[in-house]
């Protein structure tokens, strides 16, 4: 199956908390730095932290006509913070 790329959940979470932390780190600074290192950390606080498409999903569905078997799998794994994720179910459609 073709892999599809989306954005890590980890890796969103991780950046709310790093942006957090930024905000209070610029709150903090108010007054205390030069006025350009201050303009600097407000404009980074301001953006997005996170990456885009870092997230490798690949997803497969597969019925066996012969027994009756519907299998299907997921796996994504981010390229930044390592998360992995595994899906795997079988099932029998003929007996349910």
């Amino acid at each position: 199956m073709p892999e599809k790329k989306s954005t890590c959940p980890k890796c969103v979470q991780q950046s709310i908390r790093n942006k957090e932390d930024l905000i209070a780190k610029t709150e903090k600074s108010y007054g205390k730095i030069p006025s350009d290192e201050y303009l600097e950390l407000w404009k980074k606080s301001k953006k997005d932290l996170y990456h885009n498409d870092t997230l490798s999903q690949i997803s497969s569905t597969y019925f066996d006509e012969d027994d009756g078997r519907l299998v299907v799998s997921f796996k994504c794994e981010c390229s930044v913070c390592g998360f992995i994720y595994n899906y795997n179910k079988e099932l029998n459609v003929l007996e349910g």
